[in-house]
């Protein structure tokens, strides 16, 4: 059960937020893993502070719709940044900004790799010799789990 709080969400809203030069209103309250402002769970349920102040001028939305940062600032809840989509337009939304991460660019398109195509052609090779897996990722740099990948192709498919 909720408990009673002096605020509305709205007040909530205005008393934790602060305008910053972007024009984005920050909520300077706690922030979950991505970022993202969370009301109070104990007042307020678990809800998200951009979902929130897009309800209180906007009215419900369905709930298996999100609403999507035009800024792309997690903490904004500037009603004028944010819109309401379906969870697919809110991926190509960020894939179009190039914030995807890992799997949307393969290889060394990817702006977060590590290793090359040809360090990658080394590592199959070693392993086609009956070299030791763990001397391989040993001697690459890479985790076991990046190894399997590799060699068995769910990693670095077709750029080589």
């Amino acid at each position: 059960m909720k408990k009673k709080s002096p605020l509305n969400a709205g007040e909530f809203l205005k008393a934790n937020t602060l305008l910053s030069k972007t024009g984005c209103i920050e909520y300077t309250g706690t922030l979950d893993r991505g970022l993202y402002g969370c009301l109070p769970k104990s007042v307020f349920g678990s809800r998200r502070a951009h979902r929130v102040a897009y309800q209180l001028v906007h009215g419900q939305i369905a709930p298996e719709l999100c609403v999507c940062h035009r800024c792309d600032n997690p903490k904004c809840v500037n009603v004028e940044h944010l819109f309401v989509g379906t969870r697919q337009d809110n991926i190509r939304d960020k894939i179009s900004k190039g914030r995807q991460s890992g799997g949307a660019l393969p290889g060394a398109l990817n702006p977060n790799h590590k290793i090359t195509a040809a360090i990658v052609s080394e590592i199959r090779k070693c392993k086609n010799l009956g070299i030791n897996w763990r001397r391989i990722k040993d001697a690459f740099g890479i985790s076991q789990s990046q190894y399997y990948r590799i060699v068995n192709r769910q990693a670095w498919r077709g750029e080589l």
